[in-house]
Parts: structure tokens; C-alpha cells; sequence
């Protein structure tokens, strides 16, 4: 049987097979099954020439989906793909789900349909569908919703939304929420936003916020950044509120205030630091978690209104940060979890070791700081051993003494950057055996590094989720066997 041209080298034993054997060999291994039909589905003349084969192959996939052996991360890549080409070289997928609502039926595909919404999946769970049982009773849902909600499951897009003036698109956004359809929620967020200006986009925010509508809270925090406020949003997520003071003009003060109650981190340059009003704005935000003085010019003796409970800190760039302002941190801020210190070149081993005050420290970045030794690290690593995540990007004078310590000291690593250090393939080796938690790894224009030895590691680090190897001087070849080893693992390969 001749194959899709994408797939992967590790496929070409297909080849000798017949359409039936392929299918019955696919059937069994459900990552085989997910890229087979990623390759196919992108592939259409091969879908043309294999019609039926790929028919049957999506009634397996939707057969396979229905009795739990096929994993809703798979199942999700599938229905990208579906909704990816859907445009130009749509795909049909068997409509194997009868919906009844209200003495009307609907049919649909029971794979796309259960991934459209955490709730519908739920509802398939509690009624017991499943290969045998393949009707689902819908109760409370609005039937012209449904409808539209059916149009979205099978094309991943609604098609007239583009017309709707904003109320209905907003009464549209509080049904896609009350079901938990998640796309239609981030379609109905994006054509709001067309609508959103100077005056009304604090209260839109305000709404988001109390409705927990993430995807329009961060389209929001994008249109607003487009205005000139003297405030600049920063997308940390839904749960984060996160504000940079571009200067203390009354507008940025009024929004500001407005949005206090929900602020959770903040971020001051230059001079403002040294500004009365830096007080009252620490002093008026309860919720505060993370604060950011990066590049700031002078020690602010303001620093003690910051709230005690602050989990982040970032220093970066703070050429006034030596051991005695250290110090006098380091006391303030005890519980501190996370702190950021790059680009300052002035610390030293004795102002390092005062590191050892925060005894929670998870989260360390000491990224381009040239001046640190093998022997400033021990110090660090030793005083920091529940760490989580670490970058050491662009740090030259360490060697692999200091990178074999991480790995035997610094075991709870999640995420690790090395970027542009003089690691060695011995030096990861080592470090991936040990670093069983790790999924983050971080080691672009790392020039000493070769194809055998990332190969080497990588097999050492089932847990690895992400690496990236932008600048490196891996080869083609062996990204390819990269990917043959780990189909999974998100590679980053490319200029950086």
C-alpha cells in the first residue's frame, strides 16, 4: 500500500501490507492511529485515491474514541486537524451520536461532540454511551443554540457571527459559557471585540472578570494595550492581573484603581519607584503576588509598603542591587517564592549566599550573568534545593562540574535553561538521568552539544514535554529519529 508522503520513515514497514492489514495494524496503537491520519488528512489526493480507506479509518477512530482507547489528548489533535483543513479539503467524520431535545433528534459525531465541551462529555459519561448506546438526551438547552452549537462541532467555526450586533453575540458568549463550549466561548470573544473602545472596555473587563470569561478578559487586556494610558497590560493568564506603569498620568491612575480589587502584579522602571504614589498603589492592592522593579534606577527606601505576602520578585537589571540592599530584601521579603536577578553583573558569591534566606524559593534566574564561577554556583545550588525552575541562560564561565551538581542537588526541577552555556553531551546525559521531573528544557546555541548525545538524553527523560534546540548544531537526521523516539515532544528547532 502506498503511503501519505508526511509520515514519518518509522511507517515505511505499511508499505508491504494491504489496506485491510494496515487498518487492522493501526487499530492497535492509537499514537500510530493519530499520526497516520494527521499525514493522510493533510495529504488529498491521497485521500481521493483512498477513499473508503479513510472513511473506514475515521469510523475507527470515532469506534476506538467511544471505548476509551483512544485518549482525549489524541482525540484533540484529531479534531485540530479537522477543523484545520474543514476550509479547503474538508473532512467527513461519521455521524454516529443521536441527540434528542425536546422530541426533535439531531445527529452528530460522538468524537467531536464529547470534545466540544468538558459538559456534553460528561453528560455522554453519565448516560452511559457508548459503542452499544448512541442516543443522548439533552434537557434545559436552548434548541437554536444547539443548532449553532452543532454547526460548530462540525466545522469549527460559525459562519454568520461576523453579522451579529454585540448583544446577541454576548447573550451567544453566556450559553457558550453555561455549557462550556469552548470554542464557540473563543469565537464569540474574538467577534466582540470589534466592539470594544476607550469608554466601555474597563466595564467589559470588569464583566469578564465576575463571568470568568478568560478568552474575552485577554482579548480585552490586548485591545487595551493598543490605547496610550500610561499603563500596559502584561497576559499572565486568567487568574493574573498583571500592570506596567508606564508613568502616573490620571488616566493610568483611574484605571488603576477601577481594576485594584483584581490586581495581582505590578511592574515600575526608571524613577517611579521613588514617587509617593508607588506607596499608595502597594498600599491599595490587597491581592498583589508579584512585583517587578527591573531597571530601576535607586534603591527606593519605599520598598517596605510592599506587601509581606508577595511571591514574586523581579531585580533585573538593578544596578544598585548589592549585598546590603540584598540584605535588607531578602529580610523584608522572607517567603518569597520566585525571584529574578539576570543581567546584574556587580553580585558576588557573598551577596549570592544571602539566597539562602528565602526558604522557599522555587523559581531562580540568574540569566547573563556573566560573572559567575563554578564555585558562585555550588553556593547557590547548595543554598537552594526546592528549586523548580532555573535559568542560567548566556552564564560562559560555568562548566559541567556545575551542571552534574544541578543534576544531583536540584532533583524537583520542572523547567531548566542552559541556553548558550558550554554544556556537554556527558554533562546532559547526566543531567536528564537524574532530573526525573523535568518537562522543560531550555538549551538553544549550546554549540558543544551532538546529534548522539542529545539522542543519548532525550532517551533518559520519559517526563520531557518540551526542548528546545533553536541555534544548535543538531542535525536534520536526527530530529527526525527525534521524533520517531518521542512523536510527542514539542521540539523547537530554528533561529533564536
Amino acid at each position: 500500500m502506498d503511503l501519505p508522503v508526511s509520515l514519518p520513515k518509522s511507517f515505511d514497514v505499511l508499505k508491504n501490507l494491504n489496506e485491510k492489514e494496515v487498518e487492522e495494524r493501526l487499530s492497535k496503537d492509537a499514537i500510530s492511529l493519530t499520526l497516520f491520519f494527521e499525514a493522510e488528512a493533510s495529504d488529498p489526493i491521497w485521500r481521493k485515491m483512498h477513499e473508503s480507506f479513510f472513511n473506514n479509518l475515521n469510523q475507527k477512530i470515532t469506534d476506538l474514541y467511544l471505548e476509551g482507547l483512544l485518549s482525549i489528548e489524541l482525540g484533540e489533535r484529531i479534531r485540530a486537524k479537522v477543523y484545520e483543513l474543514h476550509l479547503e479539503n474538508p473532512i467527513s467524520f461519521p455521524k454516529d451520536l443521536k441527540l434528542v431535545l425536546e422530541g426533535e433528534s439531531y445527529e452528530v459525531n460522538s468524537l467531536l461532540f464529547s470534545l466540544s465541551s468538558p459538559y456534553f462529555n460528561s453528560l455522554m459519561t453519565a448516560q452511559g454511551i457508548d459503542a452499544e448506546k448512541k442516543e443522548l438526551r439533552l434537557y434545559g438547552i436552548n434548541p437554536e443554540f444547539l443548532k449553532m452549537v452543532l454547526e460548530y462541532v462540525e466545522t469549527g467555526r460559525l459562519q454568520e457571527l461576523w453579522k451579529w450586533d454585540k448583544e446577541p453575540i454576548l447573550a451567544l458568549l453566556k450559553e457558550a459559557s453555561e455549557w462550556e463550549v469552548e470554542g464557540m466561548i473563543h469565537l464569540t470573544s474574538e467577534n466582540y471585540v470589534r466592539y470594544l473602545n476607550r469608554v466601555n472596555i474597563i466595564d467589559v473587563l470588569l464583566l469578564s472578570i465576575e463571568s470568568r470569561w478568560s478568552v474575552l478578559y485577554e482579548m480585552g487586556l490586548q485591545t487595551l494595550n493598543t490605547f496610550d494610558t500610561g499603563i500596559h497590560f502584561k497576559n499572565e493568564g486568567f487568574e493574573r492581573l498583571s500592570l506596567e506603569f508606564i508613568d502616573f498620568r490620571e488616566q493610568a491612575l483611574d484605571i488603576f484603581y477601577r481594576l485594584k480589587d483584581f490586581v495581582t502584579d505590578l511592574s515600575f522602571h526608571g524613577d517611579l519607584s521613588l514617587d509617593p504614589r508607588f506607596s499608595d498603589i502597594l498600599v491599595a492592592s490587597k491581592k498583589l503576588i508579584g512585583l517587578d522593579l527591573s531597571g530601576t534606577k535607586d534603591y527606593s527606601p519605599r520598598i517596605i509598603d510592599v506587601p509581606k505576602t508577595i511571591e514574586a520578585l523581579n531585580l533585573s537589571m538593578c544596578a544598585w542591587l548589592n549585598k546590603e540592599n540584598f540584605v535588607s530584601i531578602a529580610k523584608e521579603f522572607p517567603h518569597l517564592k520566585n525571584i529574578n536577578l539576570s543581567s546584574n553583573r556587580q553580585l558576588d558569591f557573598q551577596t549570592l549566599g544571602q539566597i539562602r534566606i528565602f526558604q522557599n524559593l522555587e523559581g531562580l534566574n540568574l540569566a547573563r550573568c556573566h560573572q559567575l564561577s563554578d564555585d558562585d554556583l555550588k553556593v547557590v545550588i547548595q543554598a537552594t534545593p526546592n528549586l523548580i525552575e532555573l535559568n542560567l541562560e548566556d552564564s560562559s564561565k560555568l562548566t559541567d562540574h556545575t551542571f552534574i551538581l544541578i543534576g544531583k542537588l536540584l532533583t524537583r526541577l520542572v523547567r531548566l535553561n542552559l541556553s548558550k552555556t558550554t554544556l556537554t553531551d556527558i554533562a546532559l546525559i547526566e543531567l536528564l538521568s537524574k532530573l526525573t521531573q523535568l518537562k522543560e528544557l531550555y538549551i538553544r546555541r549550546v554549540p558543544s552539544l551532538s546529534d548522539n548525545g542529545v539522542l543519548d538524553a532525550l532517551k533518559r527523560a520519559p517526563n520531557l514535554k518540551v526542548i528546545d534546540l533553536s541555534n544548535s548544531p543538531i542535525s536534520e537526521g536526527a530530529l527526525e529519529k527525534m521524533k520517531t523516539l518521542r512523536p510527542f515532544l514539542k521540539i523547537i528547532k530554528g533561529m533564536a
